[in-house]
């Protein structure tokens, strides 16, 4: 599912709600694993490098800003296609992944055509309010409506965490389980 919307409409504010709603849904059997750090005690595999995807099964993978790991502009590049394919065998790793971009045409049109579903979030900051649309994909058809109060969510992550990808030339930390 890719969560679309400009900056500070909720996108990783929906992420992470929608992540912790899978996993509470599958009641913690399946591990969450994220490219950001979510805080509050919930269990998840912090996943800083886009080579550790390749190790990943069997869970929910939150991706912010997944445009850093596929950037449309850069389809021919190594790290590129190998993020997309490992993204294209989620359903054979049993994977269910959620990603954020402020616009669809920022992703690698590999991972546009195979995203299932589209969320549109908008948060109101004065009442902490979010109602988040989704849709078909590609057809558009308006599938559900969801509404939560995301001031509950905040807690669960930093909101001024940037995400960032370990240059090629530095030495790259591997995944690590944080409880």
């Amino acid at each position: 599912m890719g969560i679309v919307g400009e900056l500070g409409a909720g996108k990783t504010l929906t992420l992470t709600y929608l992540g912790l709603r899978n996993y509470i849904k599958y009641q913690g059997t399946r591990t969450i694993f994220a490219n950001y750090h979510l805080k509050g005690g919930i269990p998840y595999t912090y996943v800083p490098n886009p080579e550790d995807i390749d190790e990943i099964r069997s869970g929910i993978f939150l991706i912010d800003e997944l445009w850093l790991y596929c950037d449309s502009r850069l389809s021919s590049s190594g790290r590129n296609k190998f993020v997309t394919k490992v993204l294209l065998k989620s359903r054979k790793r049993d994977l269910d992944i959620l990603y954020t971009t402020q616009s669809l045409g920022q992703v690698d049109v590999r991972i546009r055509r195979i995203s299932d579903f589209i969320a549109i979030p908008s948060f109101n900051e004065q009442t902490g309010k979010t109602v988040v649309r989704v849709y078909t994909h590609p057809s558009g058809y308006l599938l559900k409506v969801l509404k939560f109060d995301g001031r509950k969510i905040f807690p669960l992550y930093d909101t001024s965490e940037e995400i960032s990808i370990p240059d090629e030339q530095e030495k790259k930390p591997k995944a690590k389980t944080v409880a």
